[in-house]
């Protein structure tokens, strides 16, 4: 089981006594030892077959696998950014009876900016399962098993870097569910109470009930049958810990499953879109299991590819938000960069995300999500007034490396005077030293714990928002992750209330909080700046230019557009338009346009522009037919035609002719 350091915790106790450490010791040393109860190895031997000759990587697996030759634990595979398919059959043995199958996945993971590698998709008997990595190595294969029954296990292995791989196991485990949940019960509020100083009641009153607990149970080796017998005791002294009532009042901290994809960086924007399936097919496993689970996501971009590419996947998040689970909010269609793009393109990132939400889940967002954009500028509160959203999210503010931004709610205020509520993500370590929150957390306890520590400001705000799951193909929310925050929903003296729920709720509340006038949150006045990524307005000049470009001549091809279609009565090209403006909006994800991605990821928006740029500046391209329409070259003359918007007297005109 995944845990925090805890011996490191412990030793920066220094206040407490050292019969405390060695109380505190005893207990996390003992909760490890349950966990280690958790899984019980059972034989469930298969043989592995593999394929590494299609880098493609198919959606869908194929069906003529038992001809390929077979894996050992000495066959090397993996390649540079490409497919390697296994293929097994797996058989329930007799030892799983009536109880949890599963496979726990043994690779060399390697953990590279919150992305393990390799990332594999599961599939059992044709069907989507779940991802497997470094994050998520357990693959559920039967519930209430019966032996004999068999199924067809794929998985999809992609590996990104060039090393080659050796051996890639898969053990065969009973999941004792009771011993699981005991675990977790007394291990959450073990993790609050040794954060707690030495003199809090609560503390002692917890670490009685966890040590009751623990001695309850029959710990001897080789007596499973007594074990199982015991845990009811445990479980019992567990539930009088849930049964506290704490001695003051408390802040809460909405957390909500996310995971946050970059659309490109030290990969490219294909490598996002299997990213895309792996990380939201795990999303929807995960809340077959716990009903408690929501989860956030806000790229409509990334939908859209998934609903192309792995439909069974989109089908399965579609069931999930008309369930209520799947939570839609977030309007702009990536996460863009908001310095160096133009308004028009910043609009075009809220209509275009707006609508797709409206079309395919019927939903309004009522917020910009932008928690990795490098600084945020003051013409940014007017345009998402102006599109009728009314909220602002962030993380990235926390990262300045000189200045800490000083509220984590507030008004921010633009250029003209429109206002928008603004929220910052406050998970950190309850013991940080630095100013720097994350959009990744991992809802540890510590995490939960120092999410309100560092928030302000606490005179006007008593609830914090929290967005936990790995990124970036880390694969998004772990079930330990889970059944911390189940725990603290529950319930634990001495540390904040937390409510599993959507952002939705808590935009709500925070709203009538900030426009309650008695309640007077402070206002943050022009641009939202970020010390910390200067460089990027200057990187990768060319990707800059091609963007300024391309906008430029977006702009004109559909002023002559609309002029045509109303004074000539053409029809308006909108699905051409559409097309060529979404090749611009992804690559004003923040980082491709500020010039922070890989090498590939500019090839790959070089040829983007390319066809941007080619069908606009062509001579016989639609940006000239549409005002040669309009011109009338049949009645003779020049005409000029002024794009800004503003009037323009007295200026030189080039003509691009020699001539008179």
């Amino acid at each position: 089981m995944a845990n925090e350091p805890y011996a490191n915790v412990l030793s920066e106790r220094l206040g407490l006594l050292d019969d405390d450490l060695k109380q505190e010791a005893k207990l996390l040393r003992l909760c490890q030892d349950l966990g280690a109860r958790i899984l019980t190895p059972v034989s469930a031997p298969f043989q592995w077959r593999y394929n590494d000759g299609d880098s493609s990587g198919p959606a869908a697996p194929p069906a003529d696998w038992s001809d390929w030759p077979e894996f050992t634990d000495r066959t090397v595979w993996g390649k540079r950014r490409g497919h390697t398919w296994f293929a097994a059959r797996v058989t329930v043995p007799e030892a799983a009876r009536g109880g949890t199958l599963l496979l726990k996945f043994t690779s060399q993971w390697r953990v590279d900016q919150g992305s393990t590698d390799p990332q594999c998709l599961a599939y059992l008997d044709g069907k989507v399962v779940q991802a497997i990595d470094g994050n998520h190595d357990e693959l559920v294969i039967a519930r209430n098993a019966r032996p004999g029954t068999t199924a067809v296990l794929q998985v999809n292995a992609f590996t990104f870097h060039d090393r080659p791989l050796v051996g890639f196991k898969a053990e065969s485990f009973l999941r004792n569910e009771r011993a699981e949940k005991l675990y977790y019960d007394l291990l959450t509020p073990l993790e609050v109470v040794i954060r707690l100083p030495q003199t809090d009641a609560r503390r002692h009153a917890i670490l009685s009930l966890v040590d009751r607990a623990l001695r309850a149970l029959d710990r001897r080796e080789g007596q499973e049958t007594a074990f199982a017998e015991s845990l009811d005791a445990g479980e019992r002294i567990a539930g009088e810990i849930y049964a506290l009532q704490d001695t003051e009042s408390r802040p809460t901290v909405t957390a909500v499953g996310h995971t946050h994809l970059d659309v490109a960086w030290l990969w490219r924007v294909l490598h996002t879109r299997d990213k895309t399936a792996r990380t939201l097919a795990t999303v929807t496993s995960l809340m077959g299991e716990y009903p408690e689970f929501v989860f956030l996501y806000n790229q409509a971009v990334l939908f859209d590819f998934l609903k192309t590419d792995y439909p069974s996947i989109w089908a399965a998040v579609k069931e999930r938000v008309t369930a209520g689970q799947f939570e839609i909010e977030g309007a702009l269609w990536v996460e863009p960069d908001v310095n160096i793009v133009s308004g028009e393109s910043l609009v075009r990132q809220i209509m275009r995300g707006r609508q797709f939400h409206i079309d395919q889940f019927g939903v309004v967002p009522r917020c910009a999500w932008l928690p990795d954009t490098f600084g945020y500028s003051a013409s940014l509160p007017q345009i998402l007034v102006h599109a009728g959203l009314e909220y602002f999210i962030t993380s990235k503010l926390s990262w300045n490396d000189t200045d800490r931004h000083p509220y984590d709610t507030f008004f921010w205020r633009g250029i003209d005077g429109s206002t928008v509520k603004a929220q910052l993500l406050t998970a950190q370590a309850l013991d940080a030293t630095d100013i720097r929150t994350t959009y990744n957390s991992e809802l540890t306890v510590g995490e939960v714990m120092g999410a309100w520590k560092r928030y302000e400001p606490k005179a006007v705000g008593d609830e914090v928002l929290v967005s936990y799951g790995f990124g970036d193909g880390g694969g998004g929310p772990t079930r330990a992750m889970i059944e911390r925050g189940i725990r603290l929903q529950h319930g634990i003296p001495g540390a904040p209330k937390v409510r599993m729920a959507g952002l939705s709720g808590f935009l709500d509340r925070l709203g009538r909080r900030m426009n309650d006038a008695c309640r007077p949150f402070p206002v943050w006045n022009g641009e939202l700046y970020l010390q910390y990524h200067r460089g990027t307005l200057t990187s990768m000049a060319q990707n800059k230019a091609n963007n300024r470009k391309s906008e430029r001549l977006l702009r004109e091809w559909e002023f002559g557009a609309a002029m045509a279609s109303v004074l000539e009565a053409t029809a308006y090209p909108r699905d051409h338009i559409q097309e060529l403006w979404d090749r611009v909006l992804i690559n004003q994800f923040h980082d491709i346009l500020p010039g922070t991605s890989i090498a590939e990821v500019y090839g790959d928006s070089d040829a983007d522009y390319a066809v941007v740029l080619s069908a606009l500046e062509s001579a016989t391209g639609p940006r000239i037919a549409a005002m040669t329409q309009i011109a009338k070259p049949e009645t003779g003359g020049l005409r000029l035609f002024n794009f800004t918007g503003q009037h323009r007297e007295n200026e030189l005109v080039v003509l691009p002719f020699d001539g008179d």
